[in-house]
């Protein structure tokens, strides 16, 4: 029997986020570099910088080559028990989203802080997206903090007012479409809509 590329949870619908249709300006430069190795890191950055589309991506990324991947969004997931990460480790890459919003539940704090132990052992690569820096988060337990402050960061900046124009061109060549209306809603319909740093179309 195959293992599934991705594991379905009660928050899990198709997405199609990809990497090849993210902008990446001059300020996220080392933020693409960054993502293509493999190496564990902590993303954070104010809200609708696009961190969210940039962790769905990875996974994607991840299932395309075969290989199995989890997009833990925490803002749903900490509404469960914190055992359904128990013997998740197995995977190739676990991308959690939103960890600064279990600051000060202990038994997520706990089940994150085992996550990060276990991958380390198996070798499954953490990826973390935060609203904050991780030196700003005040975890009630102690070994979770210094575990993540421990782990490369690199901030994702809102993409510029000035590269705007090139942005649209870069993305409307990857879906093969012409933009006709420009706007910013956060009404647009997630799967139609595409995502430039944070701005979508």
């Amino acid at each position: 029997m195959n293992k599934p590329k991705q594991l379905t949870f009660p928050w899990s619908k198709p997405n199609k986020s990809s990497l090849d249709e993210f902008y990446f300006d001059e300020a996220n430069h080392e933020l693409k570099k960054i993502l293509d190795t493999d190496d564990d890191t902590f993303l954070y950055g104010i809200k609708k910088t696009g961190k969210t589309y940039l962790l769905q991506a990875l996974c994607n990324k991840y299932a395309d080559i075969d290989k199995m991947s989890l997009y833990l969004p925490l803002a749903e997931a900490s509404q469960l028990d914190a055992k359904i990460l128990d013997g998740v480790e197995h995977m190739d890459i676990i991308c959690v989203d939103d960890i600064d919003l279990i600051e000060g539940f202990k038994n997520w704090e706990t089940a994150i802080f085992n996550l990060i132990n276990n991958c380390q052992t198996s070798g499954c690569r953490l990826i973390f997206g935060s609203s904050k820096n991780s030196s700003t988060i005040n975890f009630s337990l102690n070994d979770l903090k210094s575990r993540v402050r421990k782990i490369d960061q690199i901030e994702v900046f809102p993409i510029s007012d000035s590269n705007l124009s090139s942005a649209f061109e870069e993305i409307s060549k990857h879906r093969s479409i012409i933009i006709c209306l420009l706007y910013t809603s956060d009404a647009a319909d997630e799967e139609d809509s595409v995502d430039l740093g944070g701005r979508r179309i």
